[in-house]
């Protein structure tokens, strides 16, 4: 395009060039053949392997708020549920989980966190399904160990929350 210019003024004009969409549009065009490693499509090697559940139980005692006092448990213990399934599908592939940031995640979720006063720890329970998950003295451990090809779900069998 053609710009008039007074007094021998220049003007500059700036553009973002994206190299990867010229290269694809010069090949749909037809002005670019594709040949060579160099023009190879960028891949990665893909290994799949198959994970396992860490089925986690669960037992323990929680505070519900004085405002609450006659409220239906059944209903809170619904929310704690749903806040403890949200917390363990956020984990990775062996992602260890404690107690303490279970209890920290129940504290800042909205849909619980209003109900709730407290929560008693050490849990009465906590554990993975089938593995010895106590300490020398016979007490529930504080952080459980998933191996790296496990990913751990709520063991609802295995679930006991109490209001006191």
């Amino acid at each position: 395009f053609s710009v008039d210019t007074y007094n021998g003024e220049s003007i500059y004009m700036y553009y973002t060039y994206n190299e990867s969409l010229f290269l694809v549009e010069k090949y749909l065009n037809g002005k670019l053949s594709i040949s060579g490693e160099e023009h190879r499509p960028i891949t990665a090697d893909v290994r799949a392997l198959e994970a396992l559940e860490a089925s986690v139980s669960i037992s323990f005692k929680y505070k519900i708020y004085d405002k609450y006092e006659g409220i239906d448990t059944s209903y809170v213990e619904s929310k704690l549920k749903s806040s403890i399934v949200a917390y363990l599908e956020n984990k990775k592939l062996g992602e260890n989980i404690s107690q303490n940031d279970l209890a920290g995640y129940i504290y800042t979720d909205k849909s619980v966190n209003s109900l709730i006063q407290y929560i008693i720890l050490p849990f009465d329970k906590f554990e993975i399904t089938g593995k010895e998950n106590v300490d020398e003295n016979g007490k529930s451990v504080n952080e459980l160990n998933i191996e790296d090809i496990e990913y751990p779900v709520l063991d609802l069998n295995n679930l006991n929350l109490t209001a006191l």
